[in-house]
């Protein structure tokens, strides 16, 4: 009987296991899954507000009466908080995605009957499922955010070059 952390495995799960994280001939070209994390998103937001809370039009309320400023820096301004309500959206969709992506678990090795092609090709399809996720539904939020945050720093940098 084969042993792996002094309990008896049998041998089918045994070479499952191994085959997942040792076969080196076979997962030499395999892509890294994305670690994604609440760190990750706090990185990202906090990103986002220390780069627009530079520039001070960005920190006045909109409500304060300030007649100073023309029609268009108005509108300006509305459209970079426009562009900060969507960053917001866009870490709570974040977040929803996160709690989806890290809860799929690649090894389920209940069962004491092991069919290792099965378990194989049910490994290889959540990791392909997995990275999908990443490149196409989380990848995109965090580019549209980042297209954002540059929309705003724009504008903002443009109202400030207009004074």
């Amino acid at each position: 009987m084969i042993m792996e952390n002094d309990e008896p495995l049998q041998s089918n799960e045994y070479l499952y296991k191994s085959n997942c994280n040792n076969d080196i001939e076979n997962n030499i070209e395999e892509i890294e899954i994305p670690e994604f994390t609440i760190e990750h998103i706090q990185k990202i937001d906090d990103n986002y507000r220390e780069s627009l809370s530079q520039f001070k039009d960005f920190n006045i309320h909109i409500y304060e009466q300030n007649y100073n400023k023309s029609a268009n820096e108005l509108y300006e301004l509305l459209t970079v908080h426009e562009l900060y309500n969507e960053h917001l959206d866009n870490v709570e969709l974040l977040q929803f995605k996160m709690n989806d992506y890290n809860s799929i678990e690649i090894y389920e090795l209940n069962n004491s009957q092991i069919n290792t092609e099965t378990h194989i090709k049910e490994y290889l399809n959540k990791r392909k499922y997995i990275r999908e996720m990443y490149l196409k539904e989380i990848l995109p939020i965090i580019n549209n955010d980042a297209e954002n945050l540059e929309k705003a720093n724009n504008i903002l940098e443009k109202l400030q070059g207009c004074k």
